[in-house]
């Protein structure tokens, strides 16, 4: 069995993407002990051969896309002796919930604070001009900046504006605090996609290109432990 994960470009502070998504199928892939190669383009559309939503992540498994990285996860369930899944029914589908809460929830604030807050667009800039000519850069980084603005104008998540999205940030930190266990992982003792879903996006704040929330969330003390536990418990090592 032949597997390929499509993605956009490496990641870097530990990170194997800046994507939450891409982090996730990676993440889920370590654990499960499944061999696999990358496929890099330098933006999301590059692979929309294998999804014409053009987002990535798309696991191929021998040339056959799977889609989307909540897809990506159910599958892997199938192709590996390891589980992800708590065996109680009812703590399946709370796992399942709160890995959804990452994917609806705290990763939409990923890119508005990578690409729309003042403090940490100058940290972020470079990554969307890769590979641009020098005379170029500035423009391509600013329009995507517009465009990504733009968008994000008509979402929720900025609806109060930038102050208030980041107080509903910390109130979520907050609830998630209160939520996380001391020890071991969120439902218990084993790993779940509760921990892989909720790691792969809050990780994505914590490093230092988005200093405020990675600040935020290490002040979170019990949040921070089981980051770095999750962390432990699924990071490549080579």
């Amino acid at each position: 069995m032949k597997l390929e994960l499509c993605e956009v470009a490496d990641g870097e502070y530990g990170l194997k993407s800046l994507s939450p998504f891409c982090e996730k199928a990676h993440r889920a892939l370590y654990f499960h002990k499944l061999d696999y190669i990358r496929n890099h383009t330098g933006r999301p559309s590059g692979h929309k051969q294998y999804n014409p939503a053009g987002q990535v992540p798309v696991l191929l498994i021998d040339g056959q896309p799977v889609p989307d990285s909540t897809a990506i996860l159910i599958r892997l369930e199938e192709l590996s002796d390891k589980t992800l899944l708590p065996a109680d029914p009812a703590e399946c589908g709370e796992a399942w919930t709160w890995e959804e809460f990452g994917d609806s929830v705290i990763a939409q604030y990923i890119p508005v604070a990578r690409w729309l807050d003042e403090r940490h667009w100058p940290l972020n800039k470079h990554y969307y001009s890769q590979g641009v000519p020098k005379p170029l850069k500035s423009f391509i980084e600013n329009l995507v900046r517009k465009n990504v603005g733009k968008a994000y104008a008509k979402r929720d998540v900025l609806k109060q504006g930038m102050d208030a999205a980041w107080a509903e940030f910390e109130r979520h930190l907050d609830n998630l605090e209160a939520r996380v266990p001391a020890t071991g992982f969120w439902m218990g003792d084993a790993l779940t996609v509760a921990d892989i879903g909720l790691f792969s996006c809050i990780q994505e704040l914590r490093i230092p290109t988005t200093p405020w929330h990675r600040d935020r969330i290490n002040e979170r003390v019990t949040l921070a432990g089981w980051l770095d536990r999750v962390d432990a418990a699924t990071a490549d090592k080579h």
